[in-house]
């Protein structure tokens, strides 16, 4: 993004990205919230988040120097939890989350253990390199989103056995000590914050 600031605290229509984010679970009622942070800007985030939502059942976590490591550490600090329950794990800088997605999210985890939301590229897809390509067909290709929901035991599981690094998503962690993951129908909206561009797209989809 090319602030000196981490991504979730850009601005959005007036409020931090991570607000925006957070709001659309506190919709449902958690035993735990629990927010991944850099360690250097742990006290910061603490502090812009709770003078949004005081009383949320909110917890930080500092994070590790991946992704996958981040989502570890977390996990460790849910191991005294309902194993049988649901956890669902989301991406910070997706703020356009709809409330309906969450919801399908958790029941078919619940049913099947996993829930990846997935939409198909509506542009045409190649793959290969360069200088030597071919078509491939994207009815075919699945772009992977979040948020992703496991039944905790499984996926605290998947990341205790497995070599985490090197994935870029949960659902890779549990495929690889289960198998197989089940995808849901995610939405076209639920973009991920990851250059200006997309910045100037939620604000438009947010609206006034």
């Amino acid at each position: 993004m090319g602030e000196e600031i981490p991504k979730q605290l850009i601005e959005l229509r007036g409020k931090p990205l991570i607000i925006h984010t957070v709001g659309k679970f506190l919709e449902f009622s958690w035993n735990r919230l629990l927010i991944s942070v850099p360690e250097l800007w742990k006290d910061q985030t603490r502090e812009i988040i709770k003078s949004y939502y005081p009383n949320a059942p909110i917890e930080f976590v500092i994070g590790g120097d991946t992704r996958s490591r981040s989502i570890f550490n977390c996990l460790h600090v849910l191991e005294d939890e309902d194993l049988e329950g649901v956890v669902s794990i989301h991406d910070g800088v997706r703020p356009m989350v709809s409330k309906s997605l969450i919801a399908n999210s958790l029941k078919e985890a619940s049913k099947y253990g996993s829930a990846i939301p997935v939409v198909n590229p509506v542009d045409t897809v190649r793959t290969g390199e360069m200088n030597d390509s071919s078509l491939f067909d994207r009815d075919r290709v699945y772009l992977v989103q979040t948020p992703q929901s496991f039944v905790l035991g499984k996926i605290i599981q998947a990341y205790k056995n497995g070599d985490i690094q090197g994935f870029t998503d949960d659902a890779g962690v549990y495929e690889k000590e289960f198998g197989e993951i089940h995808l849901i129908e995610g939405e076209e909206k639920n973009i991920k914050i990851t250059k200006p561009s997309d910045l100037v797209l939620a604000k438009f989809l947010l609206g006034n």
